[in-house]
């Protein structure tokens, strides 16, 4: 406790540095004593030495945080696997759902959104693979089954056909009894933009609740647990990973930029617009400036190797390099 009261007196300080830099800044640009640039430049590093405290400040809470992450995961992990994987598959109640008409991306969006959906409706998720415009089954080839019940024989026909285009599904609250009652549901889900911090129905908003204590986008973490299931590999595919993640200096720090490009630019639907890679560099040198000032701080004066690590679908991105 002594530590933390010590951690939030240097926070308070800083603050007060700040204020005061700038004040003595706005004040130096306003006589022309200093350069409108100079004067950012110094803000920036005020606001950052204040940032490095406060993220040592929430530090202390790491230990206890760590553990309660570490229960929440346990716990979902075990709800999804007991969920995919019935004593019998005969017997069990399932969600069937196709591949939708898009890319890998969304193939995989498209099924944890279903996922989510069955840990609902008490139902184990089978993924329609007739329905991949793939040449192989994408999603059964690389990556583990979703569920041993994949190599059963369903017949379409058997399965009441519910559509979904919300995450807050209509059918649901007005059907509910009957799909949780049907043995086989067909969800034929279309993808649209869904609330980004909305809570999956399975989930009680006591934990809801715990999942806030040590991560600030709930709904984040629990999508990627739910696509982490999804996307486990073979060992083949693990094979490859490794061999791949092998050829990379993953050496720390290193900064990591996904440019996504491609269909995102084309569709009318998405609504996106083009960013050049020059558009990111800014913000990758405040994060090497910041962790420079935090060596510094720790009398640490060995200069800092600024490594990217550029993930992108558009080659082109690659020429912006050149330049």
């Amino acid at each position: 406790m002594k530590l933390r009261a010590l951690q939030t007196r240097d926070v308070k300080q800083e603050i007060s540095e700040l204020w005061r830099a700038m004040n003595s800044g706005f004040k130096s640009v306003k006589t022309g004593r200093e350069s409108e640039a100079n004067v950012k430049a110094l803000l920036q590093e005020r606001f950052q030495a204040l940032t490095i405290e406060v993220e040592n400040l929430i530090a202390y809470d790491k230990t206890w945080q760590t553990k309660v992450a570490d229960q929440a995961k346990e716990i979902i992990e075990r709800k999804i696997k007991i969920n995919q994987n019935p004593s019998n598959c005969s017997t069990a109640s399932i969600c069937l759902t196709p591949y939708l008409p898009c890319g890998f991306g969304c193939y995989i969006h498209s099924i944890e959104w279903v996922m989510s959906l069955s840990l609902f409706l008490n139902k184990v998720v089978v993924v329609d693979q007739s329905t991949s415009h793939y040449t192989t089954n994408v999603t059964n080839d690389p990556f583990q089954p979703m569920s041993p019940c994949q190599s059963q024989n369903y017949t379409k026909e058997v399965f009441s056909n519910m559509k979904c285009t919300l995450e807050e599904c209509k059918f649901i609250k007005s059907t509910k009894q009957n799909v949780t009652c049907t043995k086989f549901v067909f969800i034929n889900k279309d993808l649209v933009p869904r609330p980004s911090g909305l809570k999956p129905r399975y989930l009680t908003q006591q934990f809801w609740n715990r999942l806030y204590s040590f991560h600030g986008n709930p709904k984040a973490w629990i999508t990627g647990h739910h696509i982490r299931y999804i996307l486990r590999p073979k060992p083949f595919m693990e094979d490859i990973i490794q061999q791949a993640e092998n050829t990379v200096n993953f050496a720390q720090p290193i900064v990591g930029i996904h440019i996504r490009r491609t269909d995102k630019l084309t569709l009318e639907e998405e609504n996106a617009r083009f960013i050049s890679l020059q558009q990111y560099l800014p913000h990758v040198d405040q994060w090497y400036d910041k962790y420079d000032l935090s060596q510094r701080r720790k009398n640490i004066t060995i200069p800092t190797e600024r490594r990217i690590y550029l993930a992108t679908d558009d080659p082109s991105v690659w020429e912006e390099t050149k330049e």
